[in-house]
């Protein structure tokens, strides 16, 4: 007789690229043999895990970092059954050794056995025999890159974590991927290099299905631009860029065009904290505040065409550390006053968009970091918004990128009902994804927290049988992956990207409701 909870079809690899990834806790391991890892391989791509002794082992087609074998982990397993703390000491492997982790919590969401969201049972919960029963393929992201909040050194990082997963997933299995990060800078219209990367590697593996956070940036304040209309010859729109005092790094802001503009015809004017002149720096130069010999306090730096994005220009305005510990180097902080001017583009206005990156501190972080903001001109409501708001990743077309709502909302009879079930405040929205993508925002939205008054989900810690509560759209994604994977292992998998979009778009369950 056929096993009640076996699943119709064969049960999809699932993927998990992230950071601190504890890969031994039970909840990653098969129904029924508890000292067994689903874990089929984890990299991990910091290079110095190449340092590491066996059972680690190099990855020969990447060249850094390094790997374990689900018969590693087995016999680390067998060697510490009790002492996951001391399995890691062993494997000198540090991201696992911190009380929570956002990778572990994340890949609970997706395939932790149970559920987490769902009502401890006794038994296996035939609804969730999919996702609980996958096999798993894990990268742990290098250590400095996720130090460096603000995204820009996962490019690379990325893409090789995309084609191992696939390489090493059985073989006849869809793969569902599951990143919960990213950045907010870049072009925001789905054709940075790394997007592409991420479309043309999906096109090529149509197993393969990539969910994405959206971004938690809606109310952030890290985006501005000038007046719809755009600016024509001889306009100018202005903005303040708020730089904290005691931020231990530095605070980057992109000044986006949209399109190539020769050298000249349009210029950016910079007027640091207390200073009455201001710095011009027309497009196609570049400026450097020295405060000392030897020191930059802050730089413009423009470019014709852009090196993350072919056929646009942009200025990337840097500013150091405020920390005052360097005085002699330390940056002004408070209100950096942002003039854009088109200059002599007749032809038509031209549009700016400015996005702040992600300055905030990682988990155990030293020196703090401190998130700078952008701040509106009286005289120009509504250049600082919320929409443009998606992470530097989510504008791929063929990713589905999943934004946060309240898991109690449905249930919510208050006076403003709507309030509950729709997108989260802070959840971050289009436009800005590449074509032929439907969506200008987010694809679908699934639980971040459980409510206003109740931030965040409560899922696994870094060692077994621990939890903790972590929020955004970085959990929601991996209840939209758990979906998809159930929804290809049921009785009539979805067949191709669009049908599996529209399965999930049809809000089978309360877990994935269509976007509002």
């Amino acid at each position: 007789m056929k096993d009640s909870l076996a699943p119709a079809a064969p049960v999809p690899c699932v993927g998990i690229i992230d950071h601190g990834i504890a890969f031994a806790h039970a909840k990653f391991r098969w129904l029924g043999r508890p000292a067994q890892t689903r874990v089929l391989a984890f990299w991990d791509q910091d290079p110095g895990a190449a340092g590491r002794v066996a059972p680690w082992s190099g990855v020969p087609e990447f060249g850094y970092g390094a790997q374990l074998s689900a018969l590693d982990i087995d016999a680390a397993i067998a060697r510490h059954p009790n002492d996951e703390a001391a399995l890691y000491r062993e494997l000198q492997y540090e991201p696992a050794r911190k009380r929570h982790s956002h990778g572990t919590h994340v890949l609970d969401l997706a395939a932790g056995c149970p559920d987490p969201l769902k009502p401890p049972r006794e038994e296996a919960d035939p609804s969730d025999r999919g996702a609980s029963q996958a096999p798993i393929v894990v990268v742990q992201m290098p250590h400095q890159p996720v130090k460096d909040t603000s995204g820009a050194s996962h490019g690379v990082h990325v893409l090789d974590a995309l084609h191992y997963i696939a390489a090493r997933a059985p073989a006849g299995r869809p793969v569902v991927i599951n990143l919960s990060d990213g950045a907010y800078g870049g072009p925001h219209d789905g054709q940075s290099m790394l997007e592409c990367g991420i479309d043309d590697f999906l096109r090529r593996h149509a197993h393969v299905h990539l969910v994405l956070a959206a971004g938690n940036a809606h109310e952030a304040r890290l985006h501005a631009s000038c007046p719809d209309a755009g600016l024509a010859a001889g306009e100018a729109c202005s903005f303040d860029w708020q730089i904290l005092p005691e931020d231990g790094a530095d605070s980057l802001l992109e000044v986006w065009l949209d399109d190539r503009y020769a050298a000249g015809e349009v210029s950016l004017q910079l007027t640091p904290p207390g200073r009455a002149s201001a710095v011009q720096v027309v497009l196609g130069d570049s400026w450097m505040l020295e405060p000392g010999p030897g020191a930059v306090a802050a730089a413009v730096i423009s470019r014709i065409d852009a090196p993350n994005r072919w056929l646009r220009s942009m200025f990337l305005v840097a500013v150091g550390p405020t920390v005052r510990s360097l005085r002699e180097r330390a940056a002004p902080h408070g209100l950096w006053r942002v003039t854009v001017t088109n200059e002599t583009v007749a032809a038509r206005p031209v549009r700016v968009d400015a996005w702040v990156e992600r300055g905030d501190s990682a988990l155990g972080d030293r020196p703090l970091k401190r998130q700078s903001i952008l701040c509106a001109d009286a005289l120009v409501p509504g250049a600082v918004r919320g929409e443009r708001t998606l992470g530097s990743l989510s504008g791929s077309a063929e990713a589905i990128v999943a934004g946060a709502r309240y898991r109690r909302g449905v249930a919510f009879s208050g006076p403003r009902p709507a309030a509950m079930t729709a997108q989260a405040r802070y959840s971050s929205r289009g436009p800005g994804r590449a074509a032929p993508a439907a969506s200008t925002g987010p694809d679908f939205l699934a639980p971040g927290d459980e409510a206003p008054n109740a931030p965040g989900l409560t899922a696994a810690g870094s060692l077994s049988h621990s939890a903790c509560r972590l929020g955004g759209t970085s959990m929601a994604a991996p209840i939209v992956t758990r979906r998809i994977v159930n929804l290809l292992c049921g009785d009539a998998p979805p067949a191709g990207r669009e049908a599996l979009r529209q399965a999930l778009a049809r809000g089978l369950d309360s877990e994935v409701p269509p976007r509002s």
